[in-house]
């Protein structure tokens, strides 16, 4: 890594994001001021977490709307099984978006890894009517649904499970004449927006800070 240094080659420690952003918080870059201590190592709560032999990983949730219609929306759920033992393993993944559950039989080969799919296609529960739009601040509404999969053995023991929300909504763009124009869900979008220069030092808000903090950031 280069050090933002009188002595420096390149401007401002070089390209940006060529350093990374602990790095930068303690050296200081541009509105951000020196902190001493920042990248002295591990200074915060360490978590350990066990799972089976088959993971799940990149999970990924991908919403297609007919536009301009909106009135409906396709979803299609993406994510990779590894089984890291010697062995084959069968079992099934299931799933959730919102209300609507999926499942499927699984067979992995010994040490290997496998996309599995679920959209429309596979499960016509995720044709969904009228779904709850994501739009951005001041557009409208952040709808969220709660999105699960688990993958169990064939003995009905969970090998591992991951929980997180995802929006519906359809971001494109279009260039003219070397102007963009972003869309969400077929409406124009004029994006507004600032730049949040490490405040809290090390990163010691509580949940509720920073629910506060992003909060005020988002109203100016």
């Amino acid at each position: 890594i280069t050090e933002q240094t009188l002595s420096s080659t390149d401007k401002n420690g070089g390209v940006l994001g060529a350093d990374n952003p602990t790095f930068h918080a303690s050296v200081g870059w541009d509105w951000i001021p020196t902190i001493r201590g920042r990248n002295i190592g591990i200074w915060n709560d360490v978590y350990l977490t066990t799972k089976g032999n088959v993971t799940i990983k990149d999970p990924f949730v991908r919403p297609d709307l007919p536009l301009p219609d909106t009135t409906s929306a396709d979803i299609s759920v993406e994510l990779t099984l590894i089984n890291h033992s010697s062995e084959p393993v069968s079992g099934t993944l299931s799933g959730s978006f919102g209300d609507v559950s999926f499942d499927q039989k699984v067979s992995l080969e010994a040490n290997v890894s496998k996309v599995v799919k679920f959209s429309p296609l596979t499960n016509k529960d995720l044709h969904i009517i009228n779904p709850r739009l994501w739009w951005p601040k001041g557009y409208g509404d952040q709808k969220l649904n709660d999105v699960s999969l688990t993958f169990k053995n064939e003995n009905g023991s969970v090998s591992d499970a991951v929980k997180f929300r995802a929006g519906i909504r359809e971001m494109s763009y279009t260039e003219d004449n070397q102007i963009l124009n972003i869309y969400v869900n077929g409406r124009r979008f004029i994006g507004r927006g600032g730049n949040w220069g490490f405040p809290e030092s090390n990163l010691e808000y509580r949940g509720r800070e920073y629910d506060a903090a992003v909060a005020y950031h988002a109203d100016m």
